[in-house]
């Protein structure tokens, strides 16, 4: 995986590619979306599933510190927010707390 300034952009595009072959592949068709606010704070992947959103942030680091940071953001659209998650490079699938889980993208 490229170490320069994209490389973060690049891995997100993989895992986004890869989420949306693996709805594909079972005959699915994922709704998905990106956020940012007016204070600039995203979350790289939104999905909508069952009346809920689904957030996952995305990171290149095996050990993401903050990803959930914007996750509150989502309070204000007035939807209800499922459990979500940061996608990485992390060995191990791991909880962060009650509703987020550190997910390996060697799952996907």
């Amino acid at each position: 995986m490229s170490q320069g300034s994209y490389g973060g952009a690049i891995f997100e595009t993989w895992v986004v590619s890869e989420i949306m072959k693996s709805w594909w592949f079972n005959g699915l068709h994922p709704v998905i979306h990106y956020y940012r606010d007016r204070m600039q704070k995203e979350i790289d992947l939104l999905i909508s599933r069952n009346q809920q959103l689904i957030p996952f942030e995305i990171k290149k680091s095996a050990n993401p510190s903050h990803a959930f940071k914007n996750f509150p953001a989502l309070e204000k659209l007035g939807a209800d927010i499922g459990f979500g998650g940061v996608l990485s490079l992390s060995q191990e699938l791991l909880p962060i707390d009650e509703k987020y889980w550190q997910i390996p993208v060697s799952l996907l």
